[in-house]
Order: C-alpha cells, then structure tokens, then sequence
C-alpha cells in the first residue's frame, strides 16, 4: 500500500497576473513574422486560461494557450533590439503558459518538451543579442579610443590657442582706446595677428565642439552600457527561469517513474508471487486511488483535479479516477456516490 504522504507535482503559482509580461510591453510594436499584437493577445488571454483552470475546464485552459503560439516564432531584427526582445518576452511568455497548461492537464511529458522548446528559444534570443549589440560595442569603442586620443592631443592646445586669441582682443582693444602705442615693427606683428584671428577662431570653434562631443559620448557611453547590462541581464533571467521550469518538469517525471518502479518491484517481490508480472502505471494508479487520502490532502479541487489529469494519462481506462475527476467538475467531493432510490413498498389491503 502506497503512504498516504505520496507527493503529486503541483504546478507552482499558475499565472499571478497578466503582468509576467511588463505592462510597457503591451504598447509596443513586434518584428516581423509575429503577429504585431502577440503581447496584447498574451494579457488578454491570461486571465480566461486561469478562470478556465480555476472552473476545471482543462481542455478549454489548453486550447486558449495553445490558439496564442504563433505560428512563425518572432524573428531577431538587429536593426531594432528593444522591440525583437520584447516579441521574445512575449514569446516566451506564451510558452511558459503552454507548457503550465499542459503540466496541471497531466500531460508531463509534453510539458517538458514545451519547457525545452522554450529553453532553446531564451538561449537563441541571447546569442542573436550578443550578435546584435557586437557591432555596437565596437564602434563605441572606436568613438571613445578616439575620443581620448583627441582630447590627449587638442584639449591642451584648445586653451593655448583661446588664451591667444583673448590676449590678441586686448591688445587691440588697448590700441583702439589708445592705450597702447605701437612702434612699426609692433603695428606689423599685431595686423599679422589679426588677420590669422578668422581663421584660428574658426579652428577653436571645431576644437570645442570635437571636445565637448567626445566628453558628451563618454558619458552617454554609461548609459549604453547599463541599457546593454539591463539587455543582457534580462536575457540571462529567461534562461535561468526556462532551465529551472525544465529542471522541475524533468525532476516529477524521474521521481514519478521511480516511485511506479519500486512500486512494481514491492508487489513483484511479494509470496506467493503475482502470476502475470506487474508492469507498466495502472497498478501504481490503482493503488494511489484506493487510499483516498491521496486525493483529500490536497487542498483545492484544483490540485485534486491536476492529480487526477495526472493519473488517467498513465492510466486512461482507471474508472475511480475518471468518476472522481467528473465529481469535481460538477463541484462534488472526489469520491461523491449517489445514493440508490429506496423502492416504495405496496401497501396491503
């Protein structure tokens, strides 16, 4: 007999809200190949899976999750990263839904592949940013080598050549007040002065505003490389999450298949010793639905009607499962019985 203590795998915190997608998302545009309202649809349907679930209408849960997945995936345009990652969140968003679906309706394995597909996805969407934000990078790092080669050169030499031109406005200022008295020799040199000031003043202009562009860059560079950190670290939270649904899915079946297997060697192992040889789920799932404390522990009907999913996808023809499952769809307990009508006795004359 199996411990009242058997564990189900219970799908952690189905759908909290439509914002597993940030609400900014929904405003946004998405690439081509993707339908342009892919987040939109997202939130909008999130909230009829999760009643859908809630009323135990599993086949309706599945169908709304599956109808979102589109049928070509975004396509990575590295022209405009910000929207190509938004259409990827949503994406994956959409996936996340599907294979939460497919787990609480019992069907584990294709769960599993849903998490894989949606694994491999959140991996490509960070190869193609890295792609994307290459060419960026470098030519940011052009501009700032450049920039500080410049500055290295010119930033000196822009005062040198400002403080000249001050000094060359005093002195001429002082000639014109007559405050300064010029021999031949001096009036020659200050003329000469003068007429270079045009074109010296234009070379400062250009000085200034290169500085002033090169300094300006290395501080939006900050900003660039925090959005590219954001860009990246974001990417990474999606893996993360996809290996560690993935990593879960794969654990409940592995422990699911242990549990079946020292179950058939108990029973196989048992005096005198079963004619035919126990293989296979049905005896486990029989076993699990005769304790009806597997079921009752459980706190919602929901959690009961994900187990019981569970249990008639190994065992589709296991009865007690089916009417107990039919129970709670119709808001019974799992294990209701109708009464038999009692026969009205004739009376006798």
């Amino acid at each position: 007999m199996l411990s009242s203590n058997l564990i189900f795998f219970l799908l952690e915190a189905f759908v909290r809200s439509s914002l597993l997608i940030p609400a900014a998302l929904v405003s946004v545009g998405l690439c081509a190949q993707a339908p342009e309202n892919l987040v939109d649809q997202y939130n909008k349907e999130v909230p009829a899976v999760a009643q859908a679930l809630k009323d135990l209408k599993y086949r309706e849960a599945c169908a709304k999750a599956d109808a979102l997945v589109p049928a070509k995936v975004p396509v990575f345009n590295p022209k405009e990263i910000e929207k190509s990652l938004d259409a990827g969140k949503g994406m994956l968003a959409i996936l996340k839904l599907q294979a939460n679906t497919q787990a609480v309706s019992g069907r584990w394995e294709k769960a599993r592949d849903i998490n894989l597909q949606r694994l491999d996805y959140a991996q490509s969407l960070k190869t193609n940013l890295n792609v994307a934000l290459a060419p960026l990078e470098a030519a940011w790092k052009q501009s700032l080598d450049e920039g500080k080669a410049y500055l290295a050169e010119n930033e000196v030499k822009s005062g040198e050549l400002e403080k000249k031109l001050l000094t060359l406005q005093a002195d001429v200022q002082a000639f014109n007040e007559k405050k300064l008295k010029l021999d031949s020799k001096q009036m020659a040199d200050l003329k000469a002065r003068a007429s270079q000031a045009p074109k010296e003043e234009v070379q400062l202009d250009e000085m200034k505003a290169k500085i002033a562009s090169y300094k300006a860059n290395a501080a939006r560079h900050g900003q660039f490389l925090r959005k590219c950190q954001d860009y990246r670290s974001g990417a990474e939270a999606q893996i993360q999450e996809a290996q560690a649904a993935l990593g879960k899915m794969e654990s409940s079946l592995k422990g699911q298949a242990a549990e079946i297997e020292a179950f058939n060697t108990a029973q196989n192992a048992k005096k005198p010793r079963p004619k035919v040889p126990v293989q296979g789920a049905k005896a486990w799932v029989a076993a699990v639905m005769k304790d009806h404390k597997n079921l009752t522990q459980l706190a919602t009907p929901q959690d009961q009607a994900n187990s019981l999913h569970r249990l008639l996808v190994l065992d589709p023809e296991n009865k007690p499962a089916a009417d107990a499952l039919a129970n709670l769809e119709q808001g019974r307990d799992p294990f209701y019985e109708a009464k038999a009508p009692q026969k009205v006795r004739a009376k006798k004359k």
